[in-house]
């Protein structure tokens, strides 16, 4: 009979533990793929940033297509 009770109770804890930690795993790999998907999208901002920068034309470009008047006002 107590040999019945051991195995119930440690069936008992099995069924606490393995959720507690299947819920903590899906948690952590959450946590990893935000982390890994921000750092792609960071890169990817990076990398469109400085694209877009190359292709802008230089302060010396603008004032010969625009004229000096437009930059100083700011627009």
């Amino acid at each position: 009979m107590n040999n019945k009770i051991e195995k119930n109770n440690f069936y008992e804890s099995l069924k606490n533990i393995l959720p507690s930690g299947r819920d903590t795993t899906y948690k952590q790999i959450n946590f990893v793929m935000l982390d890994t998907y921000w750092n792609i999208g960071n890169q990817n901002e990076k990398l469109f940033v400085s694209k877009y920068q190359l292709c802008l034309p230089t302060e010396e470009e603008l004032r010969a297509e625009i004229g000096r008047d437009v930059l100083e006002l700011g627009l």
